[in-house]
C-alpha cells in the first residue's frame, strides 16, 4: 500500500503524510538526522518527519540553500556579515553553523548577490 504524497504548494510543505503544514517562511532551516528530517521554525519549535533530507530537499525552494551534508538553510534568516568571504553563518536565532569547505564557494556567489553595494 503507497501513500500518495501532497505535492508542495508554493507556500508550504506537507509532512507525515498531509497531517502537517509548514509555511517556508516559518523554516529557518532543515536538518537531516539519520533516516529523519527535522524541520526547525522561527518560534523555536521542531517538527521532526519520518522521510531523508534527501527526500524533502528537491521540494524547497531556490532561496533554501545547502550549506554541507544534512543542513539545509532558509536564506531569507541569515544576518549578512560584512565580509566577502566566509565560513560561517549566523541565523536570526543567534545559531551560527558551519560552511563545509565545498560548499563555500557556492554559498559565498549566492550570498555576494544577496548583499547590496
Amino acid at each position: 500500500m503507497q501513500t500518495s504524497l501532497r505535492p508542495c504548494s508554493e507556500s508550504a510543505i506537507y509532512l507525515n503524510r498531509n497531517k502537517t503544514v509548514i509555511p517556508f517562511d516559518k523554516i529557518l532551516r532543515v536538518e537531516g538526522r539519520g533516516n529523519y528530517t527535522a524541520f526547525i521554525l522561527k518560534n523555536s519549535i521542531q517538527v521532526l518527519a519520518s522521510k531523508t533530507l534527501s527526500f524533502y530537499e528537491p521540494t524547497l525552494p531556490s532561496h533554501f540553500l545547502k550549506i554541507r551534508k544534512g543542513l539545509i538553510i532558509n536564506c531569507s534568516y541569515i544576518v549578512l556579515p560584512k565580509c566577502k568571504r566566509i565560513k560561517q553563518i549566523q541565523m536570526i536565532d543567534g545559531v551560527e553553523l558551519e560552511v563545509a569547505r565545498r560548499q563555500m564557494l557556492l554559498v559565498n556567489q549566492y550570498l555576494a548577490s544577496w548583499q547590496v553595494g
